[in-house]
């Protein structure tokens, strides 16, 4: 097991959650996690001081994590490689946690080879003043259009107020397509329904 240091410190200052919960709470989740989360490049929002004080993303690392946390080099667009984190053990879920982190953003493809994506994430955000029901209708309405297309999806909670609709792939089509069908899709939808889904930022 990993050690916990502070695990009283207070993280999530306005539900007065500890360090030490929270690490209970990965520790729970863990094989339910890892399969999904695992075995991919992860950037991390670290808290080390808890929510109320500053947080950082992180996604390179050269071994400060210790063994557990592991690094897969990937080519920058400047032509660079960069060692990016990964983990695929409860031991190194739970040392990001020791290490201060609060989230794990996972990327849409695996270490075996991040240039073709496994995953498509369509990212379903309410405006202000819409309730969930409006995005969980919006979730159900996405994929049944994304099931005509022959793509099966299953809903995540983004752990905010948004509804994540995922479609796994099968690793063929390289970034550039994926993301180029991802915002064709997007943009027909919002032209399609434009009452109920927008594609522009902000959402107002």
């Amino acid at each position: 097991p990993v050690p916990i240091s502070n695990p009283d410190r207070v993280i999530f200052p306005e539900a007065g959650l500890t360090k030490g919960e929270l690490a209970e709470y990965y520790a729970a989740v863990a094989p339910i996690m890892l399969p999904w989360a695992g075995s991919r490049p992860i950037s991390l929002v670290r808290c080390p001081q808890g929510r109320a004080k500053k947080c950082f993303f992180q996604k390179h690392d050269a071994g400060s994590f210790g063994d557990s946390v592991k690094q897969v080099a990937i080519e920058e667009k400047d032509g660079d490689n960069q060692p990016y984190l990964y983990m695929d053990t409860p031991e190194g879920l739970m040392t990001c946690v020791q290490m201060g982190t609060i989230e794990f953003h996972g990327w849409g493809a695996r270490i075996e080879d991040v240039e073709k994506a496994d995953r498509l994430v369509f990212d379903l955000d309410p405006d202000v003043g819409l309730d969930f029901e409006a995005v969980r209708s919006a979730a159900f309405q996405f994929r049944d259009i994304l099931k005509q297309m022959g793509l099966e999806t299953f809903p995540m909670l983004t752990g905010g107020k948004g509804v994540h609709v995922i479609a796994p792939l099968v690793p063929r089509a390289e970034w550039p397509e994926v993301k180029d069908f991802a915002h064709r899709l997007a943009r027909a939808v919002a032209q399609m329904d434009s009452d109920r889904f927008t594609a522009a930022l902000p959402k107002a």
